[in-house]
């Protein structure tokens, strides 16, 4: 994909950001119309992409775009400054989105009903192509999320509409944040991954190193409980014989000497305090909840929760990973909310091994080592996805 930037970067220096834009190409594959699987309506998909579920509206293909901001910029707004929509041939009527339920809660095959103001209308749903849905920061490095539709419906004339091209600009003005952070290696190498303007890292954000040439002092955190503490110890010193400097440390270790109002802040006030002096940037929270407690966090709003309470709720391990703000921003103990404004951007990477015995434990360490070593290949062909009720 090709990039149109309209920022001097001398500007950027000087702090002049209000009125500057970020420009950015997408292109799309064709869509594709289908049955629905509900009498009467059509399933509108571009590969790879994911479709709306706003209840009531109708069902289209979204792009989410990651774009890395310069220092010290925030996202104002978003706007269509080109595209090549164009009206397929024939009459659509695309199913309408369904209000979010527990997949255990089988929904049905009742058609959710249509909102008759989209569906009757006749201006273009939705109204824009490009809606600016988020920003904040990765380790430093700010981004913002752009939600891009494709295909647009016209419902009094149940037309599609239909984009191979779109050319969106982000509007930008001066924000709150430092002018410049150049984030520690691993979390420009996941940036690079995340954001669609990833050749700007380099000349955005210069890495900035120490006089050793190496950035803090700890790259690896595993965090634990006894006695696994002892086994993943091996682990540690492996990692650190490979360049990947490791600590370990207990959960009562940190219960007892970092604050916060329950067990999992006060994890992530160590993990915190960790990246920021002495740039860690991996954790490993080496066992299961019961060992390492995960942070239960609100998920939408299906209606169930009084009937079934946490239904609405799930464990995300995101909380030890996106290190801006509390989560818990109006203060009621409920994560995560909306009313929390959650970054959600991810400020170390975080990974949890599966771990509730020692043989678990060993198990784990053996078989990071021999992947690690090459002596695994079966690896290539089979893998075990697990997952709590979503």
């Amino acid at each position: 994909m090709r990039r149109f930037l309209t920022i001097p970067l001398a500007a950027l220096a000087a702090g002049a950001l209000s009125g500057q834009t970020l420009e950015h190409r997408i292109s799309f594959p064709d869509a594709k119309v289908a049955e629905s699987g509900i009498s009467g309506y059509d399933r509108i998909t571009i590969t790879g992409l994911p479709l709306s579920n706003i209840p009531g509206a109708p069902l289209l293909p979204v792009k989410y775009v990651n774009l890395l901001l310069p220092p010290g910029a925030r996202a104002v707004s978003v706007d269509v400054v080109y595209s090549d929509e164009k009206r397929m041939e024939g009459a659509f009527l695309p199913a309408p989105g369904r209000r979010e339920t527990p997949l255990s809660e089988k929904p049905g095959k009742q058609a959710p009903e249509p909102d008759r103001a989209i569906y009757d209308s006749r201006e273009a749903y939705p109204a824009s192509q490009a809606e600016l849905v988020h920003q904040g920061s990765m380790g430093g490095l700010g981004a913002a999320t752009v939600k891009v539709y494709p295909a647009r419906y016209r419902g009094a004339e149940r037309e599609l509409l239909r984009s191979t091209e779109v050319v969106i600009s982000l509007r930008l003005a001066r924000g709150n944040g430092p002018d410049h952070n150049g984030g520690r290696g691993a979390i420009r190498e996941l940036a690079g991954r995340l954001v669609e303007n990833r050749r700007d890292i380099d000349a955005w954000y210069p890495e900035v190193r120490d006089k050793s040439g190496k950035n803090g002092s700890c790259d690896l955190l595993i965090i634990t409980g006894a006695p696994f503490d002892t086994v993943l110890l091996r682990l540690a010193n492996w990692k650190s014989s490979r360049g990947l400097v490791s600590k370990i440390i207990t959960t009562d270790s940190i219960y007892s000497g970092y604050p916060g109002s329950d067990r999992q802040e006060k994890i992530r006030n160590y993990i915190r305090e960790h990246v920021q002096t002495l740039g860690v940037s991996y954790v490993i929270l080496g066992g299961d909840t019961a060992v390492v407690p995960a942070r239960v966090t609100y998920a939408m709003a299906s209606g169930y929760d009084s009937l079934a309470p946490g239904r609405d709720s799930l464990r995300a391990d995101l909380y030890y990973s996106d290190l801006d703000g509390t989560w818990d921003a109006n203060g009621n103990g409920l994560y995560g909310e909306m009313a929390d404004s959650v970054d959600m951007y991810p400020d170390v990477e975080v990974g949890r091994a599966p771990i509730n015995s020692v043989a678990d434990a060993q198990t784990f360490v053996r078989k990071v080592m021999e992947y690690e070593q090459g002596a695994m290949s079966d690896f290539l062909d089979r893998a075990s996805l697990w997952a709590e009720m979503l």
